[in-house]
């Protein structure tokens, strides 16, 4: 077995350590390789943090150190895990014990103001950091990541994904399950054209993807609403590579013309934009 990096922390079950609850006004990011983290620290130190503003998690160990469901700090901190169950604090929970158990590698940045977190985020990206996100005292806001995507027709996101075809499509039901969202319809068009068309025609499938929630509460306030819905999401084959797309809820909900439903677009557009991240 490889020695651990030298930030990782050594962890023992039986350590004293304090419940990490909500990084409050705090920067994290997740990295896939050691040599990432390295130069994500050098970075930082580059912008005066020292090593107390910085918390690195390692693997497994990190998983441990974390205490996901809570049970090794006891009563109160099981309740508060039980508690982040029902918000979407569990979202982000869940992909950082994954991303651990994977061997992994969370790092976290304490931050005082506006400049100081986009200067960490903008460090950690260029480091090759993952799912850049600030925590503020009522908020989770995701950052630094927007050059995955490519704005596309004023409708939509897309972004081009390192995974087969078949691959794709079946991340990306996954990612969409992991956000609340059930896959309603599957439309091959490839299958389709060659069907109908006697045509030949790239690797092409659109999902109708549908948060219950999210559709129930909006209909409630525009019973003709559903003729927006379900949002689209496209896996599709160009010139060899593979693209993820996904329709812009706020954009496409607009021509309701109901301020009402606002709110709930903003919310659909931020748990889309997050699984066409994550696949």
């Amino acid at each position: 077995m490889e020695p651990a990096p030298t930030f990782c922390k050594t962890y023992a079950p039986g350590d004293d350590t304090s419940f990490w609850r909500y990084p409050s006004h705090k920067v994290l990011a997740i990295f896939d390789e050691p040599e990432n983290v390295s130069r994500a620290v050098a970075g930082l130190r580059d912008l005066g943090y020292n090593d107390d503003a910085l918390e690195i998690f390692c693997g497994e160990q990190g998983e441990q150190q974390i205490d996901f469901s809570g049970k090794k700090h006891g009563l109160w901190a099981s309740f508060v895990r039980s508690l982040q169950a029902f918000s979407a604090e569990h979202l982000y929970l869940d992909y950082y014990q994954n991303e651990l158990h994977s061997g992994h590698f969370l790092l976290q940045v304490a931050v005082k103001d506006r400049d100081q977190k986009f200067a960490a985020a903008q460090t950690l990206h260029e480091s090759g950091g993952k799912r850049i996100t600030y925590y503020g005292n009522w908020l989770i806001e995701e950052i630094a990541n927007k050059a995955e995507h490519t704005e596309i027709g004023g409708y939509g996101i897309s972004r081009t994904v390192n995974l087969s075809y078949d691959e794709a499509v079946a991340r990306v039901k996954e990612t969409l399950k992991d956000e609340g969202f059930g896959v309603l319809t599957e439309i091959n068009l490839k299958a389709k054209f060659k069907e109908k068309l006697d045509q030949d025609f790239d690797n092409y499938v659109i999902l109708g993807a549908c948060n219950p929630g999210f559709a129930y509460e909006a209909l409630g306030k525009d019973m003709e609403l559903g003729l927006l819905l379900p949002c689209n999401v496209v896996v599709y084959e160009e010139n060899g590579k593979i693209v993820v797309a996904g329709i812009d809820p706020v954009k496409m909900m607009s021509v309701a013309g109901n301020a009402d439903l606002n709110r709930i677009a903003g919310e659909v557009e931020n748990r889309l934009r997050r699984a066409i991240d994550n696949v």
